[in-house]
């Protein structure tokens, strides 16, 4: 499937949120979250989509983007290519309901037909889509919102442990956090986050960011205990660092995803798919997960 297709194709989920007029705060934060999740999407693809979702398009550019799907989507592997896309989205959600699967169906049919009245069904199934995220979000700002986007930020600044003040000291954190969130999932695959994993977490906290001590113990503590009870966010997580972070910094950290995964009984099947999962999802080169693997001994990644 050539690139031209699939960067259409999220585009043309963009264009469908709009269709009903203005997109409030909370419903393109929404819709970022779920077009993030388009694994296929590159990095500057992204950042191409992401003024999509920011300015509502003119009716010459939607009705362009809706015809260059139609028509590049005439084959069974396309179609079932868009249908795929609009599933995984759905069930990121996390809440795929009856109703919505028949929504999809009508796109299916609609594309299947020549995709000639293509807006409409897919109208309905993002209205639908949007009103049920953004009804799970807070209705406050502030502490609210942070939980929501970065829980373990939310804990450092609710426990007193940073200010929450904005400033480079904020800045420096968040990017810390979302970091110190990935490397606790990798970490708490197997049986939980070890002592060594989190020994392991410190040394990084501490080189990358310059963080010791109870700061530190702090953060990890909130990583490890939010990853264990399942209430890390993946999209969040790496949306959140992939939007602050440059396409070396993110590189470099997939080598620290490994060294955490190495701390304790050497590399498992399971890290190194989910952190080619990360990799994937920081819109990185497969080249970059592979480098990075190889920084791994062979006999610690049990021949992988």
């Amino acid at each position: 499937m050539n690139r031209t297709f699939i960067l259409d194709l999220a585009k043309l989920m963009a264009v469908a949120a709009w269709a009903d007029g203005e997109l409030s705060n909370d419903e393109v934060n929404a819709l970022k979250e779920l077009l993030f999740s388009v694994d296929e999407v590159t990095g500057a693809e992204w950042r191409e989509i992401s003024i999509l979702l920011e300015k509502k398009p003119s009716p010459e550019e939607a009705d362009g983007i809706v015809a260059r799907v139609a028509s590049q989507a005439k084959s069974k592997q396309a179609r079932e290519m868009v249908v795929k896309a609009l599933e995984r989205l759905f069930e990121s959600d996390g809440d795929f309901s009856a109703e919505e699967k028949r929504m999809l169906r009508d796109v299916e049919a609609e594309l299947e037909s020549g995709g000639g009245n293509l807006m409409a069904p897919l109208k309905n199934l993002f209205g639908g889509l949007l009103r049920h995220r953004t009804a799970k979000m807070p209705k406050t700002e502030s502490n609210a919102k942070l939980h929501r986007d970065n829980v373990v930020l939310f804990d450092l600044v609710s426990s007193g442990a940073i200010s929450g003040e904005p400033g480079p000291e904020m800045e420096k954190m968040k990017k810390a956090t979302l970091a110190a969130g990935l490397l606790a999932l990798v970490a708490g695959l197997d049986s939980g986050v070890s002592e060594e994993e989190k020994h392991a977490i410190a040394d990084i906290l501490a080189e990358a960011w310059g963080l010791s001590g109870e700061l530190s113990k702090a953060l990890i503590n909130s990583a490890a205990e939010r990853a264990e009870k399942g209430e890390l966010d993946y999209y969040r997580l790496t949306r959140g660092y992939f939007e602050i972070s440059t396409m070396d910094e993110r590189s470099e950290f997939i080598k620290l995803l490994f060294r955490v995964a190495n701390a304790s009984e050497g590399t498992c099947l399971d890290e190194i798919e989910e952190i080619a999962r990360v990799a994937k999802s920081l819109k990185l080169p497969h080249k970059v997960f592979i480098d990075a693997k190889l920084t791994i001994p062979r006999e610690d990644r049990k021949g992988l």
